[in-house]
């Protein structure tokens, strides 16, 4: 079974390998033809808010809370056909009905909320980013992008369900590929709005129409499970869309408490100089690279896993599959947030110094990723640890530890913007991540649903042992950041390349010399 889910993660993070590389290939057309702009600044606003149902949605409280859901429906049907396992052929009619009422209730509330949204754009512009002043060139372009973007909240949302469905039926490749969508849709926008002196109008409309594509892709696949054309019908009042919003409403909350954080540091943000937004957006997808790849991939495909276990009653698999995450979370990303602080100047200067990006945004953008590389394994075990919460059907206690990260993130985005500018937001995200992990943690630990071994002092002693011989081999072979700047392009890739290539056979041969093996992490024993 662990077999199996470690397939599952291998193809979502394939399918989010290629989404990235892509995206990395979009920041860089935004740095060069943009910069860091006031028009950018406005443009990265808008495209945050219309965002947000992506997070909320694709990657928070509807699916989070669907998936178990759906696996309980499935369960129930072959129970009751007395089928020994599930199928992935065909959807049940029961599932069918399940879905059918839900969808017709998501569709027709997310339709009502992008609809206020496009008419109550001055207002939410101006409570997302209040220093962008009412009336001024920067605030009007914003809110005029936010009314064409926000269509893509009632795409995405449609994109989540019929993904989570998918997800359930073992159909893992094409979701984990619908994000490519959107950064070709971006750059290929982007590129047009070099001819058109409204280019960041243009880019916006990439955004609604990435979400059309991505919906329109996975029409095929629902349709082979029976699922399209689907007739959707208004539920509200059923009992399995009452027992759904019950328990979305607690991890919608605590989900919108995550991006409330990202909101508030856009906040502070823009009170600070032009350009800081831009930092932190750069900053952000640099560190997103490692943990959208293997964080958020091994996360969507635990999921269903534990979401069975617990259906089962089977307690030992289910803390075993959870030490199976945890320990694949600290193997990758332990060297990514020492790759991420250590060559922090020469990743911003390979991946974005050309053209309109100077060498004060690169050292302005290297601040902000230093301080989010500190948080990156919170931020990475608080993916696994919240679908273990979730597969439990047990939302309370992520919202819980939610609003107690956001008050922490409050207090120190107000300690750190003085001393450290747009640098101390950041870190405060990473505080605040550091402390829900540990909230999560301890709850699943003292309620027994999760008990870790003694093997672990082995794993962790290894584990620093090879992140020491990797900081030594970046630290002594890495160049002053004065040097990438003066490189060429060329120059600037060949080093990098040799330098994360060498620091990944040099920590998987650390690794392999003091006896760590892939058995070992398929196995809840270290030997």
């Amino acid at each position: 079974m662990r077999n199996r889910l470690l397939k599952s993660v291998a193809v979502i993070a394939t399918m989010t390998l290629v989404s990235r590389v892509l995206g990395f290939v979009r920041d860089v057309v935004f740095a060069q033809l943009f910069g860091a702009s006031a028009g950018f600044d406005a443009f990265i606003v808008a495209f945050r808010i219309s965002n947000l149902g992506r997070r909320l949605f694709a990657e928070g409280a509807f699916s989070q809370s669907f998936v178990p859901l759906l696996v309980d429906k499935q369960a129930s049907s072959f129970k009751s056909i007395s089928q020994p396992k599930l199928t992935t052929d065909k959807a049940t009619p029961s599932e069918k009905a399940f879905i059918s009422d839900v969808s017709g209730t998501l569709m027709c509330i997310v339709l009502f909320i992008t609809v206020c949204a496009i008419f109550a754009s001055p207002l939410l512009i101006k409570l997302i980013a209040p220093g962008f002043r009412w009336g001024s060139e920067r605030f009007d372009l914003a809110k005029h992008l936010l009314r064409i973007t926000m269509p893509y909240l009632w795409f995405i949302a449609c994109v989540s369900m019929a993904s989570s469905i998918l997800n359930c039926h073992n159909r893992f490749a094409l979701p984990a590929a619908t994000p490519i969508l959107l950064n070709l849709s971006l750059i290929t926008f982007a590129a047009l709005g070099m001819y058109s002196k409204h280019s960041f109008v243009l880019l916006a409309w990439g955004v609604p129409c990435a979400g059309c594509l991505q919906l329109l892709v996975l029409l095929p696949s629902l349709r082979t499970l029976g699922l399209f054309p689907l007739k959707v019908c208004w539920g509200w009042r059923k009992k399995d869309v009452q027992r759904l919003v019950r328990m979305m409403g607690p991890i919608l909350i605590a989900g919108s408490v995550v991006q409330i954080g990202t909101m508030i540091d856009t906040i502070f943000a823009s009170f600070l100089v032009h350009g800081s937004v831009t930092w932190l957006y750069f900053a952000e997808r640099l560190f997103n690279l490692p943990l959208g790849l293997f964080g958020i991939a091994l996360s969507t495909a635990i999921l269903p896993y534990l979401s069975k276990q617990y259906v089962a009653n089977d307690e030992q698999a289910f803390s075993h599959a959870l030490d199976f995450g945890m320990r694949w979370i600290l193997l990758i990303a332990t060297p990514a947030s020492i790759g991420l602080m250590l060559l922090a100047g020469p990743i911003i200067a390979t991946l974005f110094y050309y053209h309109a990006f100077n060498p004060v945004d690169v050292r302005m953008t290297k601040m902000a990723l230093h301080a989010f590389a500190i948080g990156l394994p919170a931020f990475m075990l608080m993916k696994v640890l919240t679908s273990a919460c979730y597969a439990r059907q047990e939302s309370r206690i992520v919202l819980r530890t939610a609003l107690l990260a956001l008050c922490v993130n409050i207090i120190a985005n107000a300690l750190l913007i003085v001393p450290l500018h747009h640098a101390g937001l950041a870190l405060a995200t990473s505080i605040a991540a550091g402390v829900q992990v540990f909230g999560l943690l301890h709850y699943l630990i003292k309620h027994k649903y999760y008990s870790p071994g003694r093997y672990w002092l082995i794993f962790g002693g290894r584990l620093s042992l090879a992140s020491s011989f990797l900081i030594a081999w970046l630290m002594v072979l890495s160049p002053h950041l004065r040097q990438w700047l003066h490189w060429s392009g060329y120059q600037r890739i060949i080093h990098l390349s040799f330098l994360i290539l060498g620091g990944v056979l040099i920590y998987a041969m650390s690794l392999w010399v003091m006896g760590i093996r892939m058995r070992h992490l398929r196995s809840p024993i270290l030997r």
